[in-house]
């Protein structure tokens, strides 16, 4: 049975229009995740062993006898201390690091926290900026 002919319409190709925000991002590639080939390192030959010269050992002189000195006896009558340690005194506050709730360890703590999130973001950005 022959099929009936429906007459063909002029069909005008639409114009096509960019769809920007339906356009599919170009995927970046992530760091690939294969293991890089282990490339070995430069192969150890051995080292040729040169022979060492035969050397005399050297006879050991005794050293010059020396008297036997005299055994220090601490000299108490003249004891010399500084007075900073025996009071337990601590020395000029410059010396001394910041404590835990100084303001000079806090702003450098926020120095860092700044540091670290700046250097974060700066990361962030160059990877997946093309």
């Amino acid at each position: 049975t022959p099929k009936p002919q429906v007459p063909n319409k002029p069909t005008t190709p639409k114009p096509q229009v960019p769809n920007s925000p339906t356009t599919p991002k170009p995927q970046v590639p992530n760091k690939p995740t294969t293991p890089k080939p282990q490339v070995p390192n430069k192969p150890t030959t051995p080292k040729p062993q040169v022979p060492n010269c035969p050397t005399t050992p050297k006879p050991q002189v005794p050293n010059k006898p020396t008297t036997p000195k005299k055994p220090q006896v601490p000299n108490n009558g003249n004891k010399v201390t500084p007075k900073a340690y025996t009071q337990g005194k601590t020395y000029e506050k410059t010396g001394k690091l910041p404590q835990t709730g100084d303001g000079s360890s806090m702003g450098m703590m926020l120095i860092g926290l700044v540091t670290l999130l700046l250097s974060l973001g700066l990361a962030v950005i160059s990877r997946f900026t093309i």
